[in-house]
């Protein structure tokens, strides 16, 4: 029997010292029934690992388009095995229990592909979503691959507000404006849209937005632009402590109505910053005077401070101390002090601060005094 030339060099590559008789004895015994069967050797191997590693992909991306909040969905991934070994599944597990993962078989042989269904439900908020279930398979020799089949979906509410957050800085001497977008993505188009802030002093005008159509699922059905006024008029809101007004949403010529409230964050947007805005002035044990600290911060627009130039009155029982000292250029400390034996013990004295600005640039500011009696009587008296 005749050894082919391909053949018989890669049994002299493969075992370059023995003689041909021997070799000829190898390729005879060794093959058995069929055809011989040669170790891969150089390139053969090298085809055979870059054919296997090529089997399944690290990940399988399926963007779901607009998924409505809450709702289900479910697609099925194809993982085909183009590898030249059977593959065996050994773990599913996925990234939340919204998502879950199911697989068609426990083995998946060459040639054919193994089917992962993937339940989805979208979260309750708008939102880009990605979700993942992970398959684990194992072959033969113990090789182990993962592959990540990824759920992405643009999640909206019925009633979709953009941005999420809203903020709205408040400013004493002029009116403060802020925008938001309102989508429609329910199965009916409302006649108008009702927005009923909790301040009054806050005001909303909502005007129509051209759209894509709904049907091709692309856009919401209909959209408004709303804008957000807060009137000049309005107190400051404690020197720049945060609050939260609530709009309230209404769809309008549909019933029942759709209806969303939403946070808007309020901040003082002032000349300058007082914190903390009320003053307690408290008696330390063996003290005669009561003390309470505060500090201004003030914005960059206003020029260099100078503390003596602030004139404080007041209407307290007792006329307070101040002392001033700088902290930064721009943020000052304002220490407070009144005498103990001007007050009435058992009743706690209040009174206003008013601090006048001579620049003109920053307003006149309130600043409410409490002042409470140590329960020890103040100092004790030395024998």
């Amino acid at each position: 029997m005749s050894i082919p030339p391909s053949l018989r060099k890669r049994l002299s590559d493969s075992l370059p010292s023995l003689p041909l008789t021997i070799l000829c004895s190898y390729f005879l015994f060794s093959s058995g029934c069929g055809e011989a069967q040669v170790p891969p050797t150089g390139a053969a191997t090298q085809r055979s690992a870059s054919h296997k590693s090529a089997g399944f992909p690290k990940s399988i991306v399926k963007h779901l388009g607009t998924v409505l909040a809450g709702q289900k969905r479910e697609h099925i991934f194809q993982l085909a095995n183009k590898t030249g070994s059977d593959w065996f599944v050994r773990k599913v597990r996925s990234t939340c229990s919204c998502t879950v993962g199911e697989v068609s078989a426990e083995r998946v042989v060459p040639g054919e592909s193994l089917a992962v269904k993937v339940q989805y439900s979208a979260p309750s908020k708008t939102s880009e979503d990605t979700r993942a279930v992970y398959v684990t398979l194992e072959d033969m020799t113990g090789s182990i691959e993962e592959v990540a089949c990824k759920i992405q979906a643009s999640v909206r509410e019925r009633i979709t507000v953009r941005p999420l957050n809203l903020r709205l800085d408040v400013s004493s001497k002029s009116t403060a404006s802020c925008s938001f977008q309102v989508e429609n993505w329910t199965e009916a188009d409302w006649k108008s849209l009702e927005i009923k802030p909790s301040i009054d002093w806050i005001s909303c005008q909502a005007r129509p937005l051209a759209t894509v159509s709904h049907e091709s699922g692309k856009g919401p059905r209909q959209a408004w632009q709303v804008e957000v006024s807060a009137m000049p008029a309005a107190r400051r809101l404690d020197k720049g402590n945060a609050r939260e007004a609530q709009l309230a949403l209404f769809s309008v010529g549909q019933e029942p109505r759709d209806e969303k409230t939403i946070p808007l964050e309020l901040l003082g947007n002032e000349e300058v910053q007082v914190v903390p805005s009320v003053l307690v002035l408290r008696q330390a044990a063996n003290e005669e005077s009561l003390t309470a600290k505060t500090v201004l911060k003030f914005a960059e627009t206003i020029n260099e401070f100078d503390a003596k130039s602030v004139k404080i009155t007041d209407n307290l029982p007792s006329h307070p101390s101040y002392h001033w000292k700088p902290k930064s250029p721009r943020e000052w400390e304002l220490t407070v002090q009144v005498s103990a034996a001007a007050l009435s013990p058992g009743s706690p004295a209040k009174g206003t601060l008013i601090l006048s600005f001579p620049t003109g640039q920053v307003p006149a500011l309130e600043l409410p005094v409490y002042c409470l009696l140590s329960t020890t009587g103040g100092p004790k008296s030395s024998k």
